[in-house]
């Protein structure tokens, strides 16, 4: 009788280890979301996985948001400008979504979420 105890307690300590190994990688390709064109691998690595596919969406708008910047930049007379502020603004919104990522918090960013709430994605 023992031997079975010790057994079921082995198996939910297995089953543990790995809820957390997938809440941590859930949480990796979350945050991997926000890095720039590193968007598109969650995108398509981790179709299946809905908290990794809601920060990938909130990343591929910032990302695109840090094109139009780029292409905003070649302005005459406020490109500098332009550029310095998107670039500023990008960097804030990637380090707010890596932190709700690494947190384990479905938050939507500012001006970024609602859009990408209603967002699919191939």
């Amino acid at each position: 009788m023992e031997n079975n105890v010790s057994e079921t307690e082995t198996q939910e300590t297995i089953e543990q280890t790995s809820d957390s190994e997938i809440k941590f990688a859930s949480r990796f390709w979350a945050g991997l979301g926000y890095i720039s064109f590193l968007c598109f691998v969650p995108l398509f690595i981790k179709r299946n996985d809905d908290f990794a596919l809601f920060h990938a969406r909130q990343g591929l708008l910032v990302f695109v948001a840090w094109i139009f910047f780029i292409v905003a930049s070649v302005l005459p007379v406020f490109g500098g400008i332009v550029w310095d502020l998107g670039h500023i603004a990008v960097f804030i919104f990637s380090l707010i979504g890596v932190y709700h990522a690494a947190r384990g918090a479905r938050q939507a960013l500012p001006l970024v979420g609602k859009v990408s709430e209603g967002f699919e994605v191939l």
